[in-house]
């Protein structure tokens, strides 16, 4: 009996360690499958401008990896397109003014603007607030008054309050002390942030409106 009993848990050890074996290539395989087919794709600009032009699924991380290559001239005419174009997916629209902003050229701005101010999707106006700050033209300056002065949404006010900071935009630091007073922590942090963009180093007034308000005035 003790000998039938060894052979019997011999082979369901192996069963086991067959299913063991299984579940983790079922598990960690497709995920790493996923991984090294996006660090490759990542790596080729060519086929990232096709999907982009053609806007099939992959574009959104097509346009963004096209940015972050210094390679989104290359599609720009489409870039401004998609921007434009509301019936894609706010997705591709994040991708496009992602890219667009790395172009640091102000006919950008044109269309970083119209997606900042009037995109259905909330998110796709705080990409493009974002977007304008890192183009780093400051023509964009009218724009991202009517963002702090209409906007309700907070990832865009905060979007654009960091757009101020980065373009160094000092006619528009009452807007961002005004914006200190809001209940939404996010836009109270982008805002301090941006100001003390402004304020000599080592100069710090926290959350707190009256003393940027004081510090501006008594420059």
């Amino acid at each position: 009996m003790a000998k039938e009993t060894k052979k019997f848990d011999v082979h369901v050890r192996k069963k086991n360690n067959l299913r063991g074996w299984l579940s983790f290539f079922l598990l960690v395989g497709p995920p790493a499958a996923i991984v090294g087919y996006a660090y490759w794709f990542q790596l080729d600009a060519t086929r990232q401008i096709e999907c982009v032009r053609a806007r099939d699924p992959r574009a959104p991380f097509a346009a963004w990896s096209l940015g972050r290559q210094k390679k989104a001239a290359e599609v720009r005419p489409e870039l401004q397109e998609i921007i434009l174009d509301t019936s894609t997916s706010p997705w591709l629209r994040r991708g496009a003014a992602s890219a667009l902003g790395t172009l640091h050229d102000p006919l950008v701005t044109a269309f970083l603007s119209q997606a900042a101010l009037a995109d259905p999707d909330a998110s796709v106006r705080a990409q493009a607030c974002d977007a304008l700050g890192v183009n780093g033209e400051r023509n964009a300056m009218a724009t991202l008054s009517q963002v702090l002065a209409d906007e309700v949404q907070p990832d865009a006010i905060a979007e654009a309050c960091g757009a101020v900071g980065d373009l160094q935009l000092f006619d528009l630091i009452p807007q961002l002390i005004e914006r200190m007073s809001t209940s939404d922590y996010r836009v109270r942090t982008a805002a301090r942030e941006a100001l003390e963009t402004f304020a000599p180093e080592g100069t710090a007034f926290g959350d707190n409106p009256e003393r940027w308000l004081d510090w501006y005035e008594g420059r």
